[in-house]
């Protein structure tokens, strides 16, 4: 369970899957229709149910098969922080961790353990955050919502809302959980505070105070949940391929005998009131550069999504970019990474932000972007002007069917329609035909109006970050705000110049876009083709030695990916040599390709909707591309020529390279600090190489040879060399033969294989390593990394899931409920194929200082026993559920992404497609005797490296 600051955010999505009644009956057919006619019900949409019953609960129940395998379950309870009084602050959230306690429907058994046994996993399948105003309890199923699975669902949301049973013993246990929680919570932000105001919301946060906690007793929690904890403010959510009208009847039959206990508790759940002009400066370490925040904060009013709203939105979204635009081509010294953003913050308030990285001093970065803000109040956006950016916003604009619309899309809309927070039913439609619509109808006058509101406002509020090593001397002041906007009030701002208007792009304007032409070549086709009926993957293999998967889903747009792996990276070149080949990519792509020079290649690509990336790192090679369907051929023959045929620009690379050594003068810090603690996980885990490092001083730079990279660059592209290439996305098989069998097929064979090398070894590192914090810290990070080998078959990952399904489940029960001295443990598995397969798992966890010692005591002994005591059945029941349900996600998917991801990663660690569709035997087949082998075998526990953060 976690607390949140901020609004719930969008979902990660998989899939549902098809309900099954095999528990329905014909009384409960007429039961459930009969009961569903009497309901309040408002149909809303298609398929939307949105119902109250007689005691003020509410739920909003949708039908949607899109993902296919996945049917969420949410509780929101208006019950959060705001509500405490100053003797209960922290009570929310606590009442939070109560609530998987159970209560007096679970009697014998509890929810949550089934939720176990059935293999899903906490944080990942079933969850609670507490906000403010709020509280969630998600339960979200990779599997099929069975009439049982959702009347133990209900029965549980409803345990929680009218029935938690708040014992001194669980209660006395959650507050050592709670506690800890606290001390090792990230500290919130002085801008987050700075935006709530001088309201109440600044001075109490979600977690309380470690004296209220400890306060905390079974009557002064159970009068707080008598009063918040009540129907009338409550709701449930249920999006899937479910059918609302039993829905509804299984949710009648839990709440609507809930009987609410008080009446008219109200508290002010207000910020704007309390917001004024004013400005704050944060001075710290943590930031690597210096950001500026001016925003604005509007009274939110409750609105339904017409085209008005989504008018105002574009036009906002248009706005930043007109100023962003200005800025850059008239201030460029000035001002960096301008950005703006309009939206709903917390309660009643919205916010307009534009941020940026200033390089000059503030109060001159504030007069220029204020400058444009009122010169467009005065004139507008002149027509030229307006014409570009309408333009560009139409390329952001993408048609998505409904019938493919995400669950947790429509999660996201109905609770935010449900807390108030303007959910949106009018985007269900055709929204990109919406959109098209608003543009072509934006005019001048629409930016004038808006920025006016700008100017006018007196909610303006200045927020500066400032990095501790940045030598601007800070001495912007609140007085000097006011001063400088009543000077640009009074300042004769005229309309903008023509020399920006007329400004275009470098490349000069032809009739027609440069034509990439491909030698004459004759259609390669596959030796071999194959069918796996149960994946419906087609796997084929060239002469040339290329393999290419190709798997047709259908997805939400019409778009392709195409990913490439092929082993050998930069591991093979020596230390020393390194930094002559780590920028190999970006600095051969400072020319053109085939026919085409690279100003030739811009004006080509202007057009063009696909788009290709090439990455070399130190053990494999990859290319990532996507294009639309009407853009197939083009994007091969694009795809083909990059990786053959490749043209240097020594031109241009000198130029960037003097530009490097310039800046090196300049350089003071890094564009990202990574704690010390962070990097040295990293190296252990075998993904970070301290020797490695790109081109840092003068003489690597003067250094570099193009000619080199270029022999480097085509020795890893240009040849069919070991590569496999994933296609997913809406295709038919038949119709993309063709272009593999003309471009892909054709790819030079080559023998001259990238080998990789060792980069890692255990004896560099410490059994243990300490790393102090320059600053105090209350809370002690830690690490286990443990190490393990195999043999890359589907069996032995099936192995290793288990493996750390083991660990996590082991840690976490030991660690956090049975100790109470950790938050939240978590562990992490890697596989890893070059150069060797093997396999890096991390155990990872916060707690005090004073406990550091007895938590790695404890976990060392955990992995232990884990070697030393044989596996319960029982226990390996619940983690083939959890592995299979996760294998079942993916088979019954249809996400291109999803997919795209599952393919790599079995494919990079060499397993077979054919083992694939025998997942289930295989899974099945596995003993609890075999499990105990392979972890004995495998995990080298003596090899672990500890790394403790103080």
């Amino acid at each position: 369970m976690v607390y949140s600051f901020f609004k719930i955010s969008s979902y990660n999505i998989y899939r549902l899957i098809l309900q099954k009644f095999y528990r329905l009956t014909g009384i409960l057919i007429i039961v459930c229709y009969s009961t569903f006619s009497n309901a309040q019900t408002e149909k809303l949409s298609k398929e939307l149910i949105k119902g109250k019953l007689e005691n003020g609960f509410q739920y909003y129940i949708k039908n949607n098969t899109y993902p296919l395998q996945k049917t969420l379950f949410y509780l929101v309870v208006k019950a959060g922080a705001i509500h405490e009084k100053d003797q209960e602050l922290g009570y929310a959230h606590f009442l939070e961790h109560m609530a998987f306690k159970g209560g007096k429907r679970f009697q014998e058994k509890k929810y949550i353990t089934s939720l176990y046994e059935q293999g899903l996993q906490l944080g990942k399948h079933f969850n609670a955050v507490t906000n403010y105003q709020y509280t969630i309890y998600s339960i979200e199923f990779p599997k099929e919502a069975t009439l049982e699975m959702q009347e133990e669902t209900f029965a549980f949301f409803a345990d929680i809302l009218d029935g938690l049973s708040l014992d001194n013993e669980a209660i006395a246990s959650e507050k050592r959980i709670v506690l800890e929680e606290k001390k090792v919570a990230p500290k919130v932000s002085e801008y987050f505070k700075f935006r709530l105001g001088e309201s109440k919301y600044k001075y109490r946060l979600p977690i309380g105070t470690e004296n209220s906690i400890k306060n905390i007793t079974r009557e002064s929690l159970g009068r707080f949940y008598d009063e918040w904890y009540q129907p009338e403010k409550a709701a449930v959510f249920v999006v899937g391929n479910v059918f609302p009208s039993q829905t509804v009847s299984l949710i009648k039959q839990q709440f609507e005998t809930i009987k609410n206990k008080r009446t008219n508790s109200t508290v002010n759940e207000g910020i704007y009131e309390f917001l004024e002009e004013a400005m704050a400066i944060d001075i710290s370490d943590s930031y690597t550069s210096s950001r500026l925040f001016l925003e604005w904060g509007w009274k939110r009013q409750s609105e339904e999504q017409t085209e008005d709203v989504l008018r105002r939105k574009i036009v906002y979204q248009m706005l930043g970019r007109i100023l962003q635009k200005r800025t850059d081509s008239l201030f460029s010294k000035r001002i960096d990474g301008l950005k703006l953003t309009d939206g709903y913050f917390m309660a009643d308030v919205n916010y307009t932000t534009i941020s940026c990285n200033p390089k000059t001093n503030p109060e001159m970065t504030i007069k220029n972007i204020l400058r444009e803000i009122k010169r467009i109040a005065l004139y507008g956006v002149p027509e030229n002007e307006l014409q570009y950016h309408l333009k560009k916003n139409q390329q952001f604009i993408t048609y998505k069917e409904d019938n493919f619309k995400q669950s947790g899309t429509y999660i996201q809309e109905y609770l935010d329609q449900y807390l108030d927070k303007n959910g949106s039913f009018f985007l269900e439609k055709k929204d990109s035909i919406i959109q098209h619509h608003i543009l072509s109808n934006i005019n001048s006058r629409d930016f004038k109006n808006e920025a006016q509101k700008l100017w006018d406002s007196n909610t303006m509020r200045l927020f500066f970050e400032q990095a501790a090593s940045d030598d601007t001397k800070n001495k912007f002041s609140l007085q000097k705000f006011r001063k400088l906007k009543k000077q640009l009030d009074a300042d004769n701002i005229l309309p903008l110049i023509k020399k920006y208007a007329r400004k275009k792009n470098s490349l000069k304007k032809t009739s027609k876009n440069r034509k990439l032409t491909v030698p004459e070549i004759e259609e390669e086709k596959a030796l071999s083709s194959v069918y796996y009926p149960k994946l419906g993957i087609t796997r084929l293999t060239y002469k040339n030695g290329l393999d290419v998967v190709l798997k047709p889903v259908k997805s939400e747009t019409d778009v392709i990916e195409v990913v490439g792996l092929a082993p050998g990276g930069t591991s093979s070149i020596s230390d020393s040599l390194y930094y002559q080949y780590e920028s190999t990519i970006p600095y051969i792509e400072l020319g053109g390709i085939g026919n085409l020079t690279d100003r030739d290649l811009e004006q080509y690509l202007s057009d063009k909707d696909f788009s290709v990336s090439f990455a070399i790192s130190e053990f494999e090679r990859n290319i990532h591309a996507s294009t639309p369907h009407h853009q197939l051929e083009e994007f091969f023959k694009y795809l083909f020529i990059k990786m053959t045929a490749t043209k240097t620009n020594e031109k241009e690379f000198t130029t960037v390279v003097q530009d490097e050594i310039k800046a090196l003068k300049k350089r003071t810090s890094h564009f990202s600090i990574v704690s010390p603690f962070k990097r040295k996980v990293d190296q252990l885990k075998k993904n970070y190489f301290p020797n490695r490092n790109g081109a840092q001083t003068k003489e690597e730079f003067e250094n570099l040879n193009l000619s080199q990279m270029h022999n480097f660059y085509q020795k890893a592209f240009a040849n069919a060399d070991s590569w496999r290439f994933i296609i997913t996305g809406n295709f038919n098989k038949d119709s993309m033969l063709p272009y593999l069998n003309n471009y892909l097929g054709n790819l030079p064979h080559n023998n001259n294989r990238m080998e990789n090398k060792e980069l890692f070894t255990h004896s560099e590192h410490e059994k243990e390593l300490i790393i102090k914090d320059q600053k105090s810290r209350n809370t002690t990070s830690i690490s286990f990394v443990l190490y393990g080998g195999y043999i890359p078959t589907v069996r032995n990952t099936i192995l290793i899931s288990l493996t750390e399904r083991l660990i996590r489940n082991r840690v976490v029960k030991t660690l956090r409920e049975q100790h109470g001295m950790t938050y939240t443990p978590f562990v992490e598995l890697e596989k890893k194929r070059y150069p060797a397969s093997n396999y890096v798992l991390e155990i990872h966890f916060d707690c005090t200082p004073d406990k550091i010692d007895k938590a790695k005591k404890i976990t060392q002994q955990v992995l232990e026993d884990i070697i030393a005591s044989p596996i319960q059945e029982k226990e390996l029941k619940y983690y083939k559920n959890g592995v299979a349900l996760k294998h079942n996600m993916i088979v019954s998917d249809t996400d291109i992404y999803n997919w795209n991801s599952y393919i790599i990663e079995c494919l990079s660690n060499n397993e077979k497609i054919e083992d694939l569709e025998k997942f289930p035997a295989i899974l099945s087949a596995i003993s609890k005797e075999e499990l105990h082998a392979f972890i004995k075998r495998s995990l080298d526990v003596d090899k672990t490296k500890i790394v403790s953060f103080f």
